[in-house]
């Protein structure tokens, strides 16, 4: 008797140690169609359910969109993105400022620069004039200079 006791102790304790490996609080996740139609959808990241376009228990047309999600760390690194390309732009159009007030400035040197050789254009022209009238006094005419 005390053996049947104990036989039925230990089963008891194996029965137990069965059940609670069989129920111990693990989730199982089925992907695919079930006996209802009902169907898992995982994703690889965290999203954001930003559209449920049907209600349960409502029938759906193969291909019609239930669901739109958004990943969220794409918000972020798109607002990162966006902020990028307006600091771009940014250093862009100041480039082209700055760029724009060195080809002015250039432009103006060019002019400055024009001026300054036009006037000793005129000045060598006014000397030339000069001494070609002092050389016509000195030679008499001929424009030659007599050497003895």
């Amino acid at each position: 008797m005390k053996k049947l006791l104990a036989f039925t102790w230990l089963g008891t304790l194996i029965a137990l140690f069965v059940l609670q490996s069989y129920f111990k609080g693990e989730t199982t996740v089925f992907f695919g169609l079930t006996d209802d139609s009902a169907q898992t959808i995982s994703f690889e990241y965290p999203v954001e359910i930003t559209e449920l376009s049907v209600v349960e228990g409502k029938k759906v047309e193969q291909g019609s969109i239930l669901l739109k999600v958004r990943r969220s760390n794409l918000v972020v690194k798109q607002a990162v993105l966006n902020e990028k390309i307006h600091e771009l732009d940014a250093r862009k159009q100041s480039s082209e400022a700055l760029i724009r007030s060195e080809i002015k400035s250039l432009q103006s040197q060019k002019v400055a620069k024009k001026a300054d050789l036009d006037i000793q254009i005129k000045q060598l022209q006014a000397k030339y004039t000069s001494n070609k009238q002092l050389l016509a006094k000195i030679t008499g005419g001929g424009g030659f200079i007599k050497v003895c």
